[in-house]
């Protein structure tokens, strides 16, 4: 799970499965391949260089509130297929960790056209929003596809002080992000949506844990910005990189909600959908 070459969104996984749903497999399949050409050239998991080859990656922590995650596992009826409307090299982490079978597709959507002044709003307008155009792309519309699929989509904003943060513009705006955690906590805000394309039904939730630092000193800072992984997440921080560990003083709630997809919430929406 932690080889490069398994991180992005493989064509001939897709091929191999014939498409995401048999009533329209081979057209499907052709777009998927595509897809993935579009994904591997720019994703998340290759932008976390060294961090995404270490052995373990934190997916929940020893100061967290919440119970661990860690033994949950997705008990699915056979044959029921997921797709995972994201490049996020997290949310396939977790979603792996599930044991869930899955499929990836990226969304491409104008994030920045989309606003809402209450971050839990504008959240999950942004995962309707990724799931509308994954739909439209692939010409489907829930209710009329044969076999069952699942599509998988979500988002994720960071509020600090009352201020929404998205991903940094620049690497001075990622050190403004990183610095002022020291000074108080910030809290994750983030929407899971799935839907059921056999039947329509579409089920949503939000997900949300603050995250309490200690001052991060400006060395380790400037080693985060130097990386480059902050510029491609929200907040400008990832909680589970090892330069933090020892400046990550508590988390209310959980790792993997802080990772953008909560396990306990993810399985709730999929055994309902």
């Amino acid at each position: 799970r932690n080889r490069l070459t398994d991180l992005g969104c493989q064509a001939a996984l897709w091929m191999g499965r014939g498409g995401l749903i048999p009533l329209h497999g081979l057209r499907l399949a052709a777009v998927l391949s595509s897809a993935a050409a579009a994904c591997s050239t720019r994703s998340p998991a290759f932008a976390m260089s060294s961090m995404s080859l270490s052995s373990e990656i934190l997916t929940t922590h020893p100061r967290q509130t919440a119970p661990s995650a860690a033994a949950l596992r997705w008990t699915g009826p056979p044959g029921v297929r997921v797709v995972l409307g994201s490049k996020s090299f997290t949310r396939k982490l977790l979603l792996g960790e599930l044991g869930v079978p899955f499929e990836c597709i990226s969304p491409d959507i104008d994030e920045k056209a989309i606003r809402d002044p209450d971050p839990a709003v504008l959240v999950m307008k942004l995962a309707h929003a990724k799931a509308d155009a994954l739909l439209a792309h692939l010409s489907l519309v829930p209710g009329e596809t044969e076999g069952e699929t699942l599509l998988l989509t979500s988002d994720q904003v960071v509020v600090f002080e009352g201020e929404i943060r998205e991903k940094p513009e620049s690497e001075e705006e990622a050190r403004t992000f990183i610095r002022g955690y020291g000074r108080s906590p910030c809290r994750t805000v983030g929407a899971i949506v799935v839907t059921n394309l056999a039947t329509g039904k579409c089920c949503s939730a939000s997900d949300t844990a603050s995250i309490h630092f200690s001052l991060i000193p400006e060395e380790v800072i400037e080693a985060i910005v130097a990386e480059g992984t902050c510029l491609s997440c929200a907040g400008g921080l990832m909680v589970e990189d090892p330069k933090v560990q020892p400046y990550l003083e508590r988390i209310e709630g959980g790792m993997d909600s802080v990772m953008g997809l909560g396990k306990e919430t993810t399985l709730g929406l999929l055994n309902d959908a």
